[in-house]
Order: C-alpha cells, then structure tokens, then sequence
C-alpha cells in the first residue's frame, strides 16, 4: 500500500512538472511572437520645395519580421509600416518643419485623443489601439503640393 501511494504521488508531481513545462513553452512562444514587433520610428523625408518625399523605417521593420521579404499586407506601398496593439509610431521630419499626419478614413489605429499635428520638436508620436489597415497622408508645413501617402498595418 505504501508503495502505491508513493508512486500516485510521484504521478501527480510528474503531470504537475510536464503541465507547467508545457504552459511556460506556450507563454514564451506568444511573448516571443510579441516581442519581435517593436515601436516604429519612422523619418519623413523632405524635397526642397517643404514637401514629403518619401517616410523611412529607421527602426527595425516591423513587416519584414512578420510577412519577410514579401511584407504582406503592405501589398505595394512601399513605405509602409506594421504594427500591433500598445506599440508606439514616431514621425520625424528630416527637415526641421511642422508636420500633421491626416488619415484618409474616419477610423485610425490610435486613441482619439491623439495629436497627429507635431508642435515645436516636429515629431508626431501616437500609441496603437485599433487593428486594421490604415492609409495615410504626411502633410508638411509649407508645402503647395499633394501630400505623401504611406499606410500603416496593425495586427
């Protein structure tokens, strides 16, 4: 009898073991899947005549992690950037001038409060809250041209 009882308790210790060996795998897997998305920082480019040329990924690109070389749902804007959930965006004109970022729907991928003009520093910067895929336009004070249009995609 003690014999059995003792391995019932070996048993029980053992599924206890290979339970928690198999939830700590899968939480590390989800955390590492997290991880791999970090904020972007991105810098607007700026021709002579005070408008957007071009946004650059000046941090590690988002899209390439998730989709590679393809890059997914950017379909074929190429500056487009990926993103998720409570991860932050930052635009920085190369140029010291004031940019406003204006969505080219009503839904955004950040809070509502979010300012999306920059003030004295030039930077735009917003945290996610919304999935989705998001075109955008990157206005520049000063310029008398059409704005630049670079999309921004949330998982």
């Amino acid at each position: 009898m003690y014999f059995i009882a003792k391995n019932n308790k070996m048993l029980k210790s053992a599924t206890a073991i290979l339970i928690l060996s198999f939830s700590s795998f899968f939480v590390n897997a989800q955390q590492t899947t997290e991880d791999k998305f970090k904020d972007q920082s991105l810098s607007v480019a700026i021709n002579d005549k005070s408008c957007a040329k071009g946004v650059t990924i000046t941090s590690p690109d988002n899209c390439k992690a998730e989709f590679g070389e393809g890059r997914g749902a950017c379909g074929t804007k190429k500056d487009c950037v990926c993103s998720k959930k409570d991860k932050t965006i930052t635009w920085t004109p190369d140029k010291n001038k004031k940019i406003e970022i204006k969505f080219t729907t009503a839904a955004t991928p950040f809070k509502a409060d979010c300012a999306l003009k920059s003030g004295t520093s030039g930077k735009v910067s917003c945290k996610i809250k919304n999935k989705g895929t998001f075109d955008y336009d990157v206005y520049v004070e000063g310029c008398a041209g059409k704005p630049y249009d670079p999309r921004i995609v949330v998982q």
